[in-house]
């Protein structure tokens, strides 16, 4: 993880393995197997909304509601999920 931090800021940089990248590794870890579940269990809620103020088309929204951290946002969920985030999609 630390490789990828430091990669991510700029070359010829370095990045220590600390306490808050070691948090964050255990957090997407423990989202990745719960996410496996709820996939399993077809746990997640389909949302429309209006594109305009008069009705001309709708966007559907895939949204988590975990057990215990809430609503996941669809920012997270999907790379967890080995998808990639299209730029414009919204939270």
């Amino acid at each position: 993880m630390a490789m990828y931090r430091a990669k991510q800021q700029s070359r010829n940089t370095c990045q220590i393995f600390n306490e808050e990248i070691n948090t964050q590794v255990h957090r997407r870890v423990g989202l990745r197997n719960d996410l496996q579940e709820a996939i399993e269990r077809q746990d997640f809620q389909m949302f429309y909304q209006a594109r305009s103020g008069r009705i001309a088309g709708l966007e559907a929204r895939i949204r988590w509601n975990h057990p215990e951290h809430g609503w996941v946002s669809p920012a997270t969920f999907i790379p967890l999920a080995g998808g990639h985030r299209p730029d414009h999609c919204a939270d």
